[in-house]
């Protein structure tokens, strides 16, 4: 089990989003409240939901981290906010 802290940030979808950007993915484009970003070194495509007022279901987090980033959650949780 993997714990995100949410200190400064609106929820856990912002703390995502910053996360992702640090390890270079791009923002490509945003409609509604979903964020697509793209990783051209990686070759790597996600959406990252931000919706307020609701958090990411763990599933959800664990999906876009593994299968859609490619990271294990140990290398996610080392990336320095």
């Amino acid at each position: 089990m993997f714990f995100l802290t949410v200190k400064d940030y609106e929820s856990v979808q912002e703390l995502l989003y910053k996360y992702f950007r640090r390890i270079g993915f791009k923002k490509l484009r945003q409609k509604g409240s979903h964020v697509i970003l793209f990783n051209s070194k990686l070759n790597k495509l996600t959406v990252v939901p931000l919706h307020k007022g609701k958090e990411i279901k763990k599933s959800l987090l664990r999906k876009i981290i593994i299968e859609d980033c490619g990271l294990t959650i140990e290398e996610f949780l080392n990336i320095k906010s």
